[in-house]
């Protein structure tokens, strides 16, 4: 039986009635909530285990796998694929394809204690090697572009200063390698950006995600120090510096006065691992959290399907 089969049917128009096209009703979603919302007595909570399917689980509770839709809708799970949690092997596949190629921390062409200040690609642009560590492209030409090796952005995160990098040609890249790429301004010219790879992990699942104190599972500011604890004033306050003079509120005291200083320079130059979250750990972190899921008490299933039903046709 299909996800949305017990869903109404409603017609939508997208050219001021000229043509319309039959669509579900997703709106009935808020009557889900509410019916959860004043029925709590009629739930308990479930813990997925490993490769269940939400067939598998309403066969197990209920003796019928077709009951496997009211699991999906009282839990909200519009993607069966993704909402749902995910076994090992196929954790493991959407990890790999999500964070894919490899991942480079950088540092402004100028030295280990800068970051990049006119670097910022854009996906699908190509990166390429720079020969001489002495030779800096943005004042030199022509470019000298001819250590062999290029690749293809596939994502710049510019807060952690982390590139995501695929389609690696040639001889590759090492730790230490300046790095240049061709930007296009809004008026069509073009600019040259450069960086040095600081930091370069060879599978982007195990590179940094973000930052996070594993006891309060408060998430870190990248260019704040390792945090510590407060009292007095301080705890009151109960603030956080970066290195930009930004300020937000935690429950611990984290102040920047430079890179050098940092979590992301340690993780970066001293391969620092205090703090770091990975993106397979987040990823394997948010699917525990699908894990736990809400299942109608077995006594209350008929009368609950049959509820469900009226209330989708508007009885």
């Amino acid at each position: 039986m299909s996800y949305f089969s017990k869903f109404p049917k409603v017609r939508y128009s997208f050219d001021n009635g000229a043509t319309s096209k039959v669509a579900v009703d997703i709106v009935t979603r808020v009557k889900v909530r509410d019916y959860i919302k004043n029925n709590t007595e009629m739930f308990a909570e479930y813990q997925i285990s490993d490769g269940d399917t939400p067939e598998m689980v309403a066969d197990k509770i209920y003796g019928d796998s077709e009951l496997h839709w009211i699991i999906m809708i009282f839990n909200e799970i519009t993607n069966p694929y993704y909402d749902w949690a995910l076994s090992q092997r196929r954790l493991e596949a959407y990890a790999f394809n999500k964070y894919r190629g490899e991942t480079w921390f950088l540092t402004d062409w100028s030295g280990d204690d800068i970051l990049p200040t006119n670097f910022n690609p854009v996906r699908n642009d190509t990166v390429m090697g720079v020969s001489g560590a002495g030779v800096d492209p943005v004042t030199t030409y022509p470019y000298p572009y001819d250590s062999g090796s290029a690749g293809l952005v596939r994502k710049w995160d510019k807060t952690l200063s982390r590139l995501e990098v695929i389609n690696i040609t040639g001889d590759g890249f090492v730790e230490g390698d300046y790095i240049s790429a061709i930007g296009t301004s809004a008026d069509g010219s073009t600019y040259t950006m450069s960086a040095k790879i600081a930091k370069r992990v060879q599978r982007s699942i195990d590179a940094l995600h973000h930052f996070e104190d594993p006891e309060t599972q408060t998430i870190l500011n990248p260019l704040g120090t390792v945090p510590q604890p407060v009292s007095g004033e301080q705890a009151v306050v109960g603030h956080t510096a970066g290195i930009s003079g930004g300020w937000a509120d935690f429950d611990f005291l984290q102040v920047a006065a430079g890179l050098t200083q940092t979590l992301l320079f340690g993780y970066m130059i001293n391969d620092a691992t205090n703090y770091v979250v990975t993106n397979y750990q987040y990823e394997d972190v948010f699917n525990e959290t699908n894990r736990v899921i809400k299942l109608i008490k077995p006594e209350f299933i008929q009368k609950v399907v049959k509820d469900f039903e009226q209330l989708m046709r508007g009885a």
